[in-house]
């Protein structure tokens, strides 16, 4: 193989070499993009829960704050907005007692965003149903 050739063979290795690096930069890309939009739901904002409280909600907060599990199984009305669970478990202002949040039997309807919250208090959410995504990214139980 003479000079000339040698270096062009080297060349088209080289090129090939970038196209190989460019197509796994683009498809790293590509899933990246796929991985984001598939959390979109997650960006959304949240509804607002400051509004009027469904009785069970004013219930649960009630007994919470006073320090008492909640145990919704034999209720008629099991339903829980997934703002109201975000709200409890992050508004400073309600206090929750060391025993924490316990949540029996409830019916969560809607985002539960808990996305970089750091969570103080102990947490159970037993036998409930979820009725929307639970966005726990990032976020600390302590």
């Amino acid at each position: 193989m003479t000079r000339p050739q040698e270096q062009l063979l080297s060349l088209v290795r080289l090129i090939v070499s970038a196209f190989i690096v460019l197509a796994l930069i683009i498809t790293a890309q590509a899933d990246c993009q796929i991985a984001e939009t598939t959390c979109d739901y997650i960006t959304t904002p949240l509804e607002d829960c400051s509004l009027s409280r469904s009785e069970t909600e004013a219930y649960v907060e009630r007994e919470i704050v006073r320090g008492r599990p909640v145990d919704l199984r034999s209720f008629k009305d099991k339903s829980l907005r997934g703002c109201f669970i975000s709200a409890l478990l992050l508004d400073a202002r309600l206090r929750i007692p060391p025993q924490g949040v316990i949540i029996v039997g409830a019916t969560i309807n809607g985002l539960v965003d808990l996305q970089n919250a750091e969570i103080t208090h102990h947490t159970e959410l037993r036998e409930c149903q979820f009725n929307g995504a639970v966005n726990l990214r990032r976020s600390h139980f302590k």
